[in-house]
């Protein structure tokens, strides 16, 4: 099975993104970060 979750985050400050990439996430869990304008 594949379960999917999407988050919007507004406003994101650089901390935040930093936060974001240094997140100790589980084996086999995939995670996809993209930042738009």
């Amino acid at each position: 099975r594949t379960h999917k979750r999407l988050l919007y985050i507004m406003d994101t400050t650089p901390q935040t993104m930093d936060a974001l990439m240094r997140l100790d996430i589980s084996a086999g869990v995939d995670i996809a970060i993209k930042q738009e304008s």
